[in-house]
Parts: structure tokens; sequence; C-alpha cells
């Protein structure tokens, strides 16, 4: 049988983004995504960020690895995510969850598996967002 050059497996990745609820409060919003391709280049994971390619930053929360726009991010981007634990890391626009490829010293997407599993944790131990001084004035 000839093999049609595709995995068995769909990459996948968690995207975070910060959203609001009819009431105007802040929340963080996780998604579910297939994704095209299992290696994550830098300028792949800043198109995914909406960020510079040099400002790509990877932090460990948990278990789990999120790509994001670091410091920049911090600058030009609202919270999209609060982590009580490890001195309150908060994320700063989009982020989405990402793998170590130990082969090529990269970032890979996730398994579908590993991107629902992600997704709890992130769920179940993250923080509520506070308003931004725009939206608390409003």
């Amino acid at each position: 049988m000839k093999s049609s050059g595709f995995s068995a497996m769909a990459p996948h990745t968690l995207l975070i983004t910060r959203a609001t609820d009819p009431k105007g409060r802040p929340f963080s919003h996780r998604q579910v995504l297939v994704m095209p391709e299992a290696e994550l280049p830098a300028p792949v994971l800043a198109w995914i960020c909406c960020c510079p390619t040099g400002a790509v930053t990877a932090t460990r929360i948990g278990p789990i690895w999120l790509a994001h726009g670091g410091l920049w991010g911090e600058e030009h981007s609202e919270p999209s995510f609060h982590w009580p634990l490890l001195g309150g890391t908060i994320i700063h626009g989009r982020a989405c969850a990402i793998v170590p490829d130990h082969h090529s010293g990269g970032w890979q997407a996730l398994s579908e598996h590993q991107a629902h599993h992600a997704d709890g944790i992130l769920w179940r131990y993250g923080l509520p967002l506070m308003p931004s001084l725009q939206e608390a004035a409003a």
C-alpha cells in the first residue's frame, strides 16, 4: 500500500486570545486549532502571535509551553492569560501552545490530545483577567 505522505495525526495548537463577554468583562479565550504543519518556525509563531519575529518568546507555564510576544506584547497588547503560580505569570496578546522539537532545537505543534490536555490545565488553574483601565472607565 502506497503512503499518501500525510501523517495519521493532524498537528494542533491551543490559541489563547483576550475576549470580552456581553457585559464587557475580559476573559481568556482558548481554542484548539488544527495546524497545517507540525514544525513551527519563528516567522510562523510571530504570525500566530501577531508580533515581530524577534519578539517571539517561549514561556513554560506549568507543564505547557506557550509562544507569545514577550516584552513587545506587554507594551502593545492587553493581558490575555494570568497564571497564578510561579510568581503570577501574565501573558499579553495572543499566545499558542507549543512543544520543544529536540531534534531541530525549534518548536512543534501539539498532538490533538496534548492540545486538549493543555486547554484543561489552563482552564482549571488560570485566573480571571482584570479589566484594563480603559475598560474599567467605560
